[in-house]
């Protein structure tokens, strides 16, 4: 089951409660407006990439999704949705004289093994590591100036993070995701406005349970499409 398939009377609109970097009470790099409803990075200058973190982890056995909203103008090193762990970071290490920090610009989602995430120019990031999963994203968003919006789904059962952009599934990001997590959101752009939409949790039926045995039980490098099973149950394995 995909949160996408949900109806609107079936989404659940009260935002996450945002974890900020623990110097944000020295430096504001982050503003939670609207109840934690909007986030706002960098409201004056950008110093580097910061990141936020739902306070809530996301249970293996359910099926969530959430879904933020990107404004332009798009500019910045990074702007990126995602999952992480409770040591996936926040923030980078500030310098001896604990006033100005590393001019580091990288995502924080995707930084290392503790988090996973989308960035805005269409780059899946985990470990530092880019993998062009929709070259088209950024190009399209800049080109119309219109928000951008990103649906994150998390299979519990099977690990597997997905992402859909602006209503369009594409599909598996990331597979063998075995432990707690939390929704994030990271930006370096100066004055990067994102906006919460929605969330919905729920229990898998059957299948989806069946699915995650399955798809945690197989070689991270299986060809589906090799496999002896009706074109149906394939589509299925693969979230299509």
């Amino acid at each position: 089951m995909y949160c996408g398939e949900f109806d609107e009377d079936a989404k659940d609109y009260k935002p996450f409660v945002w974890e900020l970097p623990p110097r944000i009470l020295v430096n504001p790099e982050v503003v939670v407006l609207n109840n934690d409803r909007s986030v706002i990075f960098h409201p004056s200058t950008s110093f580097g990439c910061v990141a936020v973190r739902g306070s809530t982890a996301l249970r293996n056995n359910m099926v969530h999704c959430f879904e933020v909203e990107f404004y332009p103008p798009y500019f910045g090193e990074s702007r990126s949705v995602g999952v992480g762990t409770g040591r996936a970071t926040l923030h980078y290490k500030r310098r001896k004289d604990h006033t100005v920090y590393s001019n580091t610009y990288d995502s924080l989602v995707g930084l290392d093994e503790h988090s996973w995430g989308l960035n805005y120019d269409g780059n899946l990031i985990h470990k530092k590591i880019k993998t062009c999963l929709y070259d088209k994203m950024s190009a399209d968003a800049t080109a119309k100036s219109e928000p951008l919006q990103i649906q994150v789904t998390f299979d519990g059962y099977s690990g597997v993070l997905l992402f859909h952009v602006n209503g369009e599934s594409l599909g598996v990001a990331f597979e063998h995701i075995d432990q707690p997590v939390y929704p994030m959101v990271s930006s370096s752009g100066r004055n990067t406005h994102v906006n919460f939409l929605w969330k919905k949790s729920c229990v898998g039926n059957l299948q989806t349970m069946c699915r995650g045995v399955i798809r945690r039980n197989i070689r991270k490098d299986v060809n589906f499409n090799g496999l002896p099973l009706p074109l149906h149950v394939i589509a299925f394995l693969r979230f299509q």
